[in-house]
């Protein structure tokens, strides 16, 4: 009995060596992948399993050692196991390093973009159709209250956990822009200050134009005249809900929806987009100039006037513009 019971101490001894061997020569090592694999594991599975699958990735061979070793290390070390979550291996990613983030949780990130200028609805839609959220979102807020940005979840997070993050993220930015805001800024409150950057953001896309557009719209509500944004009497139109694909008509601007700034005094009654976090900076602290007026210059910028005679000369200048463009398509 002793010479068994020896016996099958050296081969138990012999196999840890083995093991150990097998371990130590494979930790360091890098993965043959020309691309990075996002390898996920699924909540609740065997470990076993997922060995099984990261040799069928071309990330390891003889999976079965992999998983002998590794039960030998949990039992030296209990509190070491997979935790669930999607896993980002690039190329030359070495086995330690992956097996590390699998065992301490650094899920990979996906990120859903919200760009600056969209409405809530489309905002909503955005995050309906990523397939790596779940749930569904219960009520869609207001306009406007959404922060354009970048976010960052993990698959599985909810939809609305993630809404919820785009609207505290909004609040928090309009109450920095708000309290940096000029002092004689003609608006009551931060919630005027959102609808005006909303109008300025849906106004240029140019970043440094933003602070100036704002500052066209501060000095006309400072003279009491109507604002008369194209994009207001859009949203009129629209309620945010739709693409207009056509030229504003002659009849659009008498419109007397209370969005319509052509034929309302002050700001609409909401928010007509959302803004991003440059344009409500830029309508907090706008540009000081005495312009009054500003025009597209066929190119992607605008032209700015101080009278309606240089405005009118603005327009016949994008008009000349449009017409060359025509004949150079029609030629």
């Amino acid at each position: 009995m002793k010479k068994v019971a020896l016996v099958a101490s050296i081969i138990v001894i012999i196999s840890l060596l083995v093991i150990s061997l097998f371990t130590y020569s494979n930790l360091n090592k890098e993965f043959l992948i020309s691309e990075e694999i996002i390898f996920e594991v699924k909540k609740g599975e065997n470990n076993k399993n997922i060995f099984f699958r990261l040799e069928k990735q071309g990330l390891i061979n003889f999976h079965k050692l992999h998983y002998s070793a590794f039960r030998v290390i949990n039992l030296i070390n209990p509190k070491l196991f997979f935790k669930s979550g999607e896993y980002r291996i690039p190329p030359n990613s070495d086995y330690k390093t992956t097996l590390s983030k699998m065992f301490s949780g650094k899920v990979y990130q996906r990120r859903i973009t919200i760009a600056e200028g969209l409405t809530v609805t489309e905002a909503i839609s955005i995050i309906n159709q990523n397939p790596y959220l779940t749930g569904n979102i219960s009520k869609t807020p207001k306009e406007g209250s959404i922060l354009p940005e970048t976010y960052f979840f993990k698959k599985g997070d909810s939809k609305e956990s993630q809404l919820k993050i785009m609207l505290e993220k909004m609040q928090l930015t309009l109450d920095a822009a708000w309290n940096s805001r000029n002092k004689d800024l003609p608006l009551k409150n931060k919630y005027e200050l959102l609808i005006l950057a909303s109008i300025v953001e849906k106004e240029t896309g140019v970043n440094s134009e933003r602070d100036r557009i704002a500052g066209v719209f501060i000095n006309r509500i400072n003279k009491r005249m109507r604002i008369q944004s194209d994009p207001t009497v859009i949203y009129a139109i629209t309620k945010g809900k739709y693409k207009l694909e056509r030229p504003l008509s002659k009849r659009d601007l008498r419109n007397t929806s209370p969005y319509s700034t052509y034929t309302n005094p002050g700001l609409p009654p909401t928010p007509i987009a959302n803004p991003g976090k440059l344009a409500l900076f830029a309508t907090a602290t706008p540009l000081k100039t005495k312009d009054l007026y500003f025009v597209s210059d066929g190119n992607g910028k605008h032209r700015f006037s101080k009278s309606l005679a240089e405005h009118n000369h603005n327009v016949s200048l994008l008009r000349k513009h449009e017409r060359k463009l025509r004949q150079k398509h029609q030629n």
